[in-house]
């Protein structure tokens, strides 16, 4: 019997207060369109991909929280 589990429709939510700008997410988008040399009919896959990636990066928490930034 095989198992029919399928593992990569879940999403992680993403961690609170990192939620990137529309404006943000445009950028990002645009500068990857331009980096896939213009591509035609794949504006909504670039914008999702884009939309991840920022997400993604914000997410991502410091190595060092502790570190302060408290003088002597």
């Amino acid at each position: 019997m095989k198992n029919h589990h399928h593992q990569g429709h879940a999403q992680a939510a993403p961690a609170a207060g990192a939620t990137p700008s529309h404006e943000s997410i445009s950028e990002r988008a645009h500068e990857m369109w331009v980096e896939k040399g213009r591509p035609e009919n794949c504006s909504k896959a670039i914008w999702l991909e884009a939309e991840a990636e920022l997400v993604e990066t914000q997410s991502q928490t410091p190595l060092n929280p502790d570190i302060s930034i408290a003088g002597p």
